[in-house]
């Protein structure tokens, strides 16, 4: 792959997961989190995010 095209994507996907972390932040403080609490939104290391339900 050229260096420009390459270059051009890893900066589009730094910038995608930048969003995903200030949206799902932006979630977390809607919901009333904190910093460090993970009541109702969780990261799961390799896949992604998900809810909690009450059962868990």
């Amino acid at each position: 792959m050229k260096r420009p095209i390459r270059d051009a994507l890893v900066t589009a996907g730094i910038l995608v997961v930048s969003f995903l972390f200030s949206l799902i932040a932006n979630i977390r403080k809607k919901l009333g989190e904190r910093p460090g609490d993970r009541k109702y939104i969780s990261n799961e290391l390799g896949v992604g995010y998900r809810m909690i339900s009450d059962g868990e």
